[in-house]
């Protein structure tokens, strides 16, 4: 299963509303097949963000981000599950964090994967606004799979939410 075209995120905090990108991206990374509500209403987003919370809750069973956190679109609640699902799905050593807050550890992460990426340079000092660039998922994948974007043409070409959209499709 993949991100298909019909899966554009425009902006993060807004688009794991309904819960059906999130379940999508569970179901990419875990291997899972949680099937969503096809609603409209409030109630059925707030299923589908459960299911994918509660799928994250079998690997991560204290990760702390509550359905109304991900539903209210909170910038920091939403960047702290993608966080967790990148740390409990590319396999990070849970020793690598002994003594470390998530959220210093995450910053750390990032930066070390962003190092030499123009427009990161702060990415430790201001974590929330350097998400919002769109910048980070593009240069975290670059650096594992530098086929997979161009880096630079997003950077001088692109919006912050064609960022997010390229990234996620190609993700």
């Amino acid at each position: 299963m993949s991100l298909s075209s019909s899966s554009k995120i425009t902006d993060l905090f807004e688009d794991f509303k309904t819960g059906l990108l999130l379940i999508k991206l569970v179901n990419i990374l875990s291997g899972s097949n949680l099937q969503p509500e096809r609603g409209k209403m409030e109630i059925h987003h707030r299923t589908n963000i459960s299911r994918a919370l509660e799928a994250l809750s079998k690997v991560d069973p204290q990760h702390g981000i509550s359905i109304s956190a991900i539903y209210e679109g909170n910038p920091k609640l939403t960047l702290a599950l993608v966080w967790h699902l990148i740390l409990r799905y590319s396999h990070l050593h849970e020793g690598d964090m002994m003594g470390v807050s998530a959220e210093v550890h995450c910053k750390n992460w990032c930066g070390k994967n962003t190092d030499g990426y123009v427009g990161l340079e702060n990415i430790e000092k201001d974590f929330l606004g350097t998400w919002v660039t769109g910048l980070v998922l593009p240069a975290i994948i670059n650096r594992s799979n530098p086929e997979l974007i161009d880096y630079r043409d997003l950077y001088y070409n692109k919006s912050p939410e064609e960022r997010f959209e390229i990234s996620f499709d190609v993700s």
